[in-house]
């Protein structure tokens, strides 16, 4: 449900100003009017209230509105109805973000999409990078006392590791569960797209009792942390804060997954010129190095400003090499080919 905050309210949940919380369209006569952000909720999105909402809010008087459960199938229903209620959505590229009947155009001429010209993650012409985190091989170090040394031998060595692995199944796409299984199977990274879906499920079932599907973040590092899961494949900000508050965790970079979430803006959104400045302005390169310091992760703007102290736990930085490098993001295989992949990852569960 949305959660539309009053201004006191908005300050007993959040510490967020009026202005941050956002008065409804219409009320007052100065007021530029709000506009609707969908995340993922949780730390980040609180985080974010306060590094990015409440800022964009002073500078602009625009206020903003909050909503959790991102979701392509929520937003189809809502531009099929004609009833949209977001302005600004954070999401995967898998959605599509070319020609999707669902998503505005980015407007470029107050969005800074050549900035991203060069950048891991590109801009598309209806999204742009929002941050960069990364899918790391998370341990509780009271059942496993020595780092592993790769992310894809550890998760698949039930001999050595033996207990449970968490997967993320957020979206249906296994995607990390996918790569991981085939770069165990002898896939090398650069050559894993096409992902050969069937080959992964066969590699997946040698490990299949020993999976956790976890269908929120934050469940990740909670399993790990409880012994419940020996591994997890968990979000690497949210890894480190586990970390930071002395739970029996830590995690290792070899292999990760580099992924970007992005954000794009709703067709048939009341509130597009609204939702384009926030857009440039969480992309900014100027604010987009604040996700380095809300939680180690990596501004979407490649020419992101970043502090010093915050570099040493940015994914990017640590992309490793070799056998070590990160796992690529499939970003041209994914949209044409996402709801087949999920349509047999439930199958394959289900059987």
């Amino acid at each position: 449900m949305i959660s539309k905050l009053t201004a006191a309210s908005c300050a007993a949940l959040l510490g967020a100003t009026l202005l941050a919380c956002g008065a409804p369209p219409g009320e007052g006569a100065d007021t530029p009017g709000s506009v609707t952000f969908v995340g993922w909720g949780g730390q980040g999105q609180e985080a974010m209230t306060t590094m990015f909402f409440e800022p964009f809010s002073e500078e602009t008087g625009i206020g903003i509105t909050q909503d959790t459960g991102s979701s392509p199938t929520k937003l189809a229903q809502m531009v099929d109805a004609g009833q949209v209620i977001w302005d600004v959505m954070d999401y995967g590229a898998e959605i599509g973000l070319t020609d999707n009947p669902d998503l505005e155009e980015i407007d470029c001429a107050v969005v800074a999409c050549a900035d991203f010209d060069e950048g891991l993650f590109p801009a598309y012409p209806q999204g742009v990078p929002l941050y960069v985190l990364g899918i790391v091989l998370t341990y509780n170090t009271d059942l496993v006392t020595e780092a592993p040394q790769t992310r894809a031998d550890a998760l698949f060595d039930t001999t050595t590791y033996p207990g449970k692995r968490a997967f993320n199944g957020i979206g249906g796409t296994y995607t990390s569960l996918l790569t991981t299984a085939l770069i165990a199977d002898g896939v090398d990274q650069d050559e894993l797209y096409p992902l050969d879906i069937e080959r992964a499920l066969r590699k997946i079932e040698t490990i299949r009792d020993d999976i956790i599907v976890y269908q929120e973040s934050s469940q990740c590092v909670n399993l790990v942390a409880s012994g419940e899961a020996v591994f997890g494949d968990c979000y690497n900000g949210r890894a480190k804060l586990a970390r930071d508050e002395g739970l029996p965790i830590d995690y290792i970079w070899s292999q990760q997954a580099l992924v970007a979430d992005y954000v794009m803006v709703p067709r048939g959104t009341p509130n597009r010129e609204n939702a384009m400045q926030l857009v440039a302005y969480l992309t900014d390169r100027e604010n987009s190095g604040r996700f380095s310091e809300l939680m180690a992760y990596a501004g979407g703007n490649p020419h992101a400003t970043v502090d010093e102290e915050f570099r040493e736990n940015s994914p990017i930085e640590n992309a490793g090499d070799g056998v070590h490098r990160p796992v690529p993001p499939g970003l041209d295989w994914w949209p044409d080919n996402r709801e087949t992949v999920i349509d047999r990852m439930a199958e394959w569960f289900n059987e």
